[in-house]
Parts: C-alpha cells; structure tokens; sequence
C-alpha cells in the first residue's frame, strides 16, 4: 500500500511541477519570452500528502527578488490551476524569503533564451554599434 501511496504522490508532484511550468513569469513576458515557474527556478519543492482519500498539496515557491510582487500573481495562477484536480483537497503555498535566486537556478534552455532575447536588443540598439 505505502508503495502505491508513494506512487501516486510522485506522479501527483509531476503533474503540479507541469501545471506550474505553465504558469509564465511576466518579467520573461515583458521579454517576449514565455518561461513558466519551474524553468525560472521559482519551484523549491512540492510535496503530497494523502489525508483519507484526499491530496494536500504544499509548494514552497520563492521569487527573483526582493522588488518582485508577482507573488500574489504566481499563488493565484497556482490555486487556479490546482482547483482543476479533483483529488486535490488542499492547497497550501508558502513563499520563501531566503531571496537567494540567480539567474543560474533557471532551466539551462530558458537562460539560453533569455540572453540571446537580450543580444538581440542590444544589438539593435543604435548605440551599442
């Protein structure tokens, strides 16, 4: 039983890590480029916990910076989404205030992205030649 249990709880951490890459960062929007929490590196962990047939789900998300207050947007988009699984009971999202991101915690693809985003303008940039 503790197997399938354990089973079922992973599985179940994959799905809210995919719900929540779909969740895009809007300073990456504000750059044309559409990079979800988990490639930012906003997701420190998930975790399931099945409570008598039920799912309470806690995320421990944090943000890039001490400025940023898409926090309020992030846990709402989250909630959102997580409210479409019905074996989800419980929702919690706590914020980390460690404010130790760096760009190094993004997926190696979105930073690939980001920075050539960023060539690409400064290139264009008429005082940058």
């Amino acid at each position: 039983m503790h197997g399938e249990i354990g089973y079922a709880a992973r599985e179940l951490v994959a799905r809210v890590r995919d719900m929540a890459n779909q969740i895009p960062d809007p300073c990456g929007l504000a750059q044309s480029q559409s990079i979800g929490m988990a490639d930012m590196g906003l997701l420190r962990a998930i975790e399931a916990v099945n409570k008598n047939g039920a799912w309470s789900v806690t995320i421990r998300a944090r943000v890039t910076s001490p400025e940023c207050l898409h926090f309020v947007y992030f846990e709402r988009e989250l909630r959102a989404a997580l409210r479409t699984l019905p074996e989800i009971g419980e929702v919690h999202v706590e914020w980390d205030n460690g404010l130790d991101w760096t760009p190094e915690d993004m997926n190696d693809v979105a930073r690939a992205r980001l920075r050539e985003r960023r060539n690409r303008v400064i290139a264009a940039y008429p005082h940058s030649r």
